[in-house]
């Protein structure tokens, strides 16, 4: 992860809040926490795509926007690690001289590999999954 706000030996978050996922599942069920999760990777995917786009223009102010986005959104998905990289992105666009667009992204473009993974996965139930709430 980009060292401008994080110490070097900083954890990283995890890609997926699991804690967060299961309070959520015990509080609305399972089978809609997946339903939710799924209809949010799919908003949450159109805005990563938007980066790739800008970083080509070098548009910082619009990465500066959409990752304030990416934040919330990762954020109430569950994904940490893709949230808090788009927390940084924000403040490194807010620099005077902000690095190029495609190094601000690094981290962004890493976790979201990662995050899309685990989030997948997280919303495919099992075989054999009933579809219950999740135990602490």
């Amino acid at each position: 992860m980009a060292q401008w706000f994080r110490t070097p030996d900083a954890p990283l978050p995890p890609v997926l809040d699991d804690d967060y996922l299961t309070r959520l599942a015990n509080h609305i069920g399972l089978t809609e926490t997946r339903e939710l999760l799924a209809d949010g990777l799919l908003e949450l995917t159109d805005r990563l795509d938007q980066l790739a786009t800008m970083a080509q223009a070098e548009d910082i102010a619009g990465i500066a926007s959409v990752c304030h986005d990416v934040a919330g959104s990762a954020g109430h998905l569950g994904l940490s690690r893709l949230s808090q990289a788009a927390v940084e992105v924000c403040r490194v666009c807010r620099m005077d001289t902000p690095p190029p667009a495609t190094a601000i992204l690094e981290d962004i473009f890493a976790a979201r590999v990662l995050s899309l993974d685990a989030a997948s996965r997280f919303c495919q139930p099992p075989s054999d999954d009933p579809a219950e709430p999740l135990a602490d």
